[in-house]
């Protein structure tokens, strides 16, 4: 090989490498620079909370009440369908806001096993104010709680903390700090790096991800009775981190494995899932007592 075709090879590869690289590095610029947009794809209402309560006669008050650095949040008192001292506190996921999708469809069902339901929505999600990080989802959901305790006088041994999807972080931070009756997690990953990790590795997504979400090292935090639910078609956050999250959890524990995939259990088992979570409840109630 003549020396000036060797040189021309040696440049080729640099350019290449270096175009790779910039190409690398640029994707990881994209996801830290939109990381907010990727884990919280919010949907901001625009007056469109009551319509689809309505459609279903769903019985709620509108409240307001504000966090400990003073965002204000939007959220649904929704009573039982019988009188009912338990409180569920409803965490809900990281898409839409707590009108959309099948949510006031699920709040019907769940009103009707004899429970009543806070459901709000994160700082930037629905009507409420703000910019979600993972600190303000944590001061989020404290703030729920407080309101529960504080405005509604319940007592802490009547509510049951509920998240599902990434609303399962915020609810398991809040269950190591605080008093409830119980908690109750659905479709939870084990955190939203290791969840990345998975759909991008190729990516050193702890370098471009500031999100923990760190649910499996808090879980052995948890002391009070947790309910675990999955379904086994989900795509979205595999059956396999609910488990690892129940084999790490200390507290009295069961876990209930469903039909459907990840936001339609409920309707896709709904026999089993609101038997299971009535039987549960219905526990925690005569602990309480």
């Amino acid at each position: 090989m003549k020396p000036s075709a060797g040189r021309g090879m040696r440049r080729a590869v640099i350019a290449i490498v270096t175009l790779a690289s910039a190409l690398y590095l640029g994707l990881i610029g994209y996801l830290k620079l939109n990381e907010s947009e990727l884990v919280f794809p919010r949907e901001i209402a625009t007056g469109g909370y009551p319509r689809a309560a309505d459609s279903l006669r769903l019985p709620y008050k509108t409240v307001s009440f504000r966090t400990s650095d003073s965002v204000a949040l939007s959220a649904w008192e929704v009573p039982a369908s019988k009188p009912s001292g338990i409180w569920v506190l409803l965490c809900h996921g990281q898409t839409g806001n707590l009108a959309t999708t099948a949510r006031p469809e699920y709040y019907a069902h769940l009103r009707a096993i004899g429970v009543n339901i806070l459901a709000f929505d994160w700082r930037g999600f629905g009507a409420s104010e703000g910019t979600p990080t993972e600190e303000g989802l944590y001061r989020d959901a404290t703030a729920a709680y407080q309101y529960l305790l504080g405005e509604l006088r319940v007592p802490a041994e009547s509510v049951v903390i509920y998240g599902h999807s990434l609303g399962t972080a915020p609810a398991i931070e809040l269950a190591t700090r605080v008093r409830a009756a119980a908690l109750v997690i659905e479709g939870a990953p084990r955190s939203v790096r290791a969840r990345a990790q998975e759909l991008y590795p190729y990516l050193p997504v702890s370098l471009a991800a500031s999100s923990h979400f760190n649910s499996i090292g808090r879980i052995r935090r948890v002391s009070m009775p947790i309910l675990f639910f999955h379904a086994r078609e989900d795509a979205r956050i595999p059956l396999a981190h609910g488990r690892a999250l129940f084999d790490s959890a200390t507290a009295p524990k069961r876990f209930v494995e469903l039909a459907g995939q990840h936001h339609d259990a409920f309707l896709a088992d709904s026999a089993r899932y609101f038997s299971e979570y009535s039987r549960f409840v219905n526990e925690q109630r005569q602990r309480a007592q």
